[in-house]
């Protein structure tokens, strides 16, 4: 968030295709996830960086979860009776929540970097 020149939308779509192709998923699903997460990002940067650090976590465990539950929706198989179990939706938002605690960490070790290491 602190750079968002440095990656963009190209980069999230070929991590994305990349992603897909080496997990087996549907071709295009993380791509598509990978450039609207970066897509909003980068459009509400300023909004962002100027939050504290529990709103950014806050903003990271809604982004996660929903992530998380474009997962779920069976795409091949698309019928009337099938619904998110309860087991998935739990282990979405642990994952959502895990993400949201990791994030003040790896803020301040990646702002510690930025600040020694790249000069403007």
């Amino acid at each position: 968030m602190a750079l968002p020149d440095k990656v963009g939308i190209f980069e999230a779509l070929f991590f994305g295709v990349v992603l897909d192709l080496s997990t087996g998923t549907v071709l295009g699903l993380h791509a598509v996830m990978f450039v609207l997460i970066t897509y909003i990002c980068q459009r509400f940067f300023y909004q962002f960086r100027v939050s504290p650090i529990w709103q950014q976590a806050t903003i990271l465990f809604f982004l996660f979860f929903v992530f998380k539950q474009v997962f779920a929706f069976d795409l091949y198989s698309l019928q009337k009776d099938s619904s998110i179990d309860s087991s998935y939706m739990l282990t979405s938002f642990i994952f959502a929540l895990s993400s949201a605690f990791v994030w003040p960490l790896v803020f301040f070790i990646l702002r510690g970097y930025r600040r020694k290491q790249i000069r403007y």
